[in-house]
């Protein structure tokens, strides 16, 4: 199988470690931000979760996400906020595909940042070109943190999946 992703993620719990005060950001001042830009009451998501407020960085030539929806688990709406902490312009793209399956890129600089319901957005991360370097802050939010039983489940096996333990 060929790797969908290639790049280093700093997961929340690192980030919990190492700056928590971006932790506190993310979970208060942006997540206010964010429900009034959107007009909806947010919630940060469970800092158990490796993904709830992660970096990624895309720092070799070819890191990439390959296209995907994100997996809603929440009984609410799920947003996927992505922040450029590089402002550069490198040949990495925020692909989305329409519904005519047209590849629409969206440039993440000049202090651009996208806010978008991934279980419903086909999207990617293209290729990074020789000697660039990307950061992007991933933070998420739901209108309802409560997951049902078999969510819960499901995530634990995708925790699993993805650092090969599960806490219970």
């Amino acid at each position: 199988a060929l790797p969908n992703k290639k790049g280093v993620t700093i997961s929340t719990n690192n980030l919990i470690k190492y700056a928590p005060k971006l932790i506190n950001f993310y979970q208060n001042d942006l997540c206010e931000l964010v429900s009034k830009q959107l007009k909806l009451n947010l919630f940060a998501t469970d800092l158990n979760l490796p993904t709830s407020c992660a970096l990624l960085i895309y720092e070799n030539e070819g890191d990439w996400i390959n296209w995907h929806y994100d997996y809603n688990y929440y009984n609410g709406r799920f947003f996927t906020l992505l922040i450029p902490i590089t402002n550069n312009l490198t040949c990495t793209k925020f692909q989305i595909k329409n519904g005519n399956n047209e590849i629409k890129s969206i440039d993440l600089t000049n202090n651009n940042s996208i806010c978008f319901e991934g279980n419903y957005l086909y999207h990617r991360a293209s290729k990074l070109c020789k000697n660039e370097k990307r950061v992007v802050l991933s933070c998420q939010y739901v209108t309802d943190n409560n997951m049902n039983f078999l969510n819960k489940i499901r995530l634990k096996l995708k925790d699993f999946a993805y650092i090969g333990k599960i806490g219970f």
